[in-house]
């Protein structure tokens, strides 16, 4: 394991923060590069990695983050590199991550260099183009972001003016250009991701959107984006996420935000923090993330309570995929002639006429949500009853967003004649003809009526 400023745990397990002294510049070793990146990541496996070092001169681990109830628990990927990278994103046309060289000693992945990473964590250089800052080109690229709209690479330092745009296919600039200004990593944030085909990051002052013309719009502000590790802490890490949200991990405090953005190219885009848990801090920090899938699934059952007066619903709404749902909607229109309709649970559930309707802005893998709905049976002339739920994000299994439950309405002893609806009491006898009731009389049942049976 790498001398770090951290101790990282399996998944489920909590990181903890310690201090280690710096490492030097002679941990990197000379020699060849790792022979090649190896096998792709799977594209259906949604994930979210973090490279971390302690320090410009420390070799770069690469990790998954798994999300738990407070916290992430950061798992390695491989071993630590022979270099170190940054400016790290994630292609989802190859689905390959992707960084820049920061610090090497191998002659033939020099400081600038692309590199490719596979599922293994091992690497290899693409192209022989280099990439270094025109204002200082001991300067290091540490800002990365993947654009799937043109297949190209944006990089860029987080204290540097020179945007690059790079093709991922074989390294090469397509494009290079100079902000309007030295961008301020701590005040504007050093580390970027796309929205809504917009780049944004988040520094102390808050969200900056960085325009193609070479100008920054900002800062937007949300609450609870900040670091509790102070104002210079920063977000050195910056991914996207299904939906277009938005993650951010801090470098200080290792907090790890997900993050809502509400028309990305208006002039005054909104943002919301809809999680904020604990991570790993780190010195040097950048992220990444492949989509996934989310498979929202609801379940709906009922039963009837109160003497058979009420009827009772409850709506269980799950993410069966292996990505965090964005988020979702309940919808259920209630059968007709219920009285007295209400509703309790998750997503603020409400009620309108015959209309629930609940909806959540985030729901991680495997969570549930529960609506439960009750109500005075009243006039009601059926108790079918069928909920849906949709999502913010590509759903390729429908079949499971929709659940019916059907309830037999309760019998009526004042009326034996009514119809049956499934589970009302009927009686038994005209199924058997006059002969049947002279063979029930004399069996001695002396012309007891029976009040028959529940067809379930």
């Amino acid at each position: 394991m790498k001398s770090i400023s951290r101790i990282l745990g399996g998944r489920g397990a909590r990181l903890v923060a310690v201090s280690v002294a710096a490492s030097a510049f002679a941990l990197i070793p000379a020699g060849s590069a790792q022979a090649a990146a190896g096998s792709p990541f799977d594209p259906d496996q949604g994930q979210i990695f973090a490279s971390k070092s302690a320090d410009a001169s420390d070799p770069t681990g690469l990790y998954e983050l798994t999300p738990g109830p407070a916290a992430y628990s950061f798992t390695q990927i491989g071993p630590d590199a022979d270099l170190v990278y940054n400016a790290l994103s994630y292609n989802y046309d190859d689905n390959y991550l992707y960084a820049i060289v920061t610090n090497s000693g191998q002659t033939n992945v020099p400081k600038g260099s692309l590199i490719k990473i596979g599922a293994g964590g091992g690497y290899e250089r693409v192209g022989t183009d280099t990439f270094v800052d025109a204002g200082d080109a001991g300067r290091d690229i540490n800002m990365g972001a993947y654009d799937p709209d043109t297949g190209e690479l944006w990089v860029m330092s987080a204290q540097g003016v020179t945007i690059f745009r790079i093709d991922a296919s074989d390294g090469t600039l397509v494009d290079s250009f100079a902000l309007d200004h030295t961008h301020d990593g701590v005040a504007e944030g050093s580390d970027w991701a796309f929205s809504g085909g917009e780049l944004f990051s988040l520094g102390r002052d808050g969200f900056f959107r960085v325009n193609d013309d070479g100008t920054t719009d900002g800062p937007f502000t949300a609450p609870n984006a900040g670091s509790s590790a102070g104002g210079n802490d920063q977000a050195g890490a910056a991914w996207t996420l299904l939906g277009d949200d938005l993650g951010f991990s801090y470098n200080g405090s290792g907090e790890v935000l997900r993050v809502r953005v509400t028309n990305p190219t208006a002039a005054t885009p909104s943002f919301v923090v809809t999680a904020k848990k604990n991570g790993a801090a780190s010195g040097q920090n950048d992220g990444a993330a492949s989509l996934g899938v989310v498979d929202l699934a609801v379940e709906k059952t009922g039963e009837l309570i109160n003497n058979d007066t009420q009827v009772r619903y409850v709506i269980t709404v799950t993410n069966l995929g292996n990505a965090d749902s964005s988020g979702w909607s309940l919808s259920d229109t209630l059968p007709s002639g219920l009285e007295n309709i209400t509703a309790s649970g998750d997503g603020s559930p409400s009620v309108s006429g015959s209309s629930l309707s609940a909806s959540g802005p985030f729901l991680a893998v495997g969570d549930t949500r529960v609506v439960t709905i009750t109500a005075d049976i009243g006039d009601a002339d059926s108790l079918e009853n069928t909920a849906e739920v949709t999502g913010n994000d590509p759903d390729p299994n429908l079949a499971n967003n929709v659940s019916t439950v059907r309830l037999a309405l309760p019998a009526d002893p004042d009326d034996p004649a009514a119809p049956d609806t499934g589970t009302e009491r009927t009686p038994m006898w005209p199924a058997y003809g006059a002969l049947g009731a002279g063979l029930l009389l004399a069996a001695g049942l002396g012309g007891r009526q029976m009040l028959g049976r529940r067809e379930d």
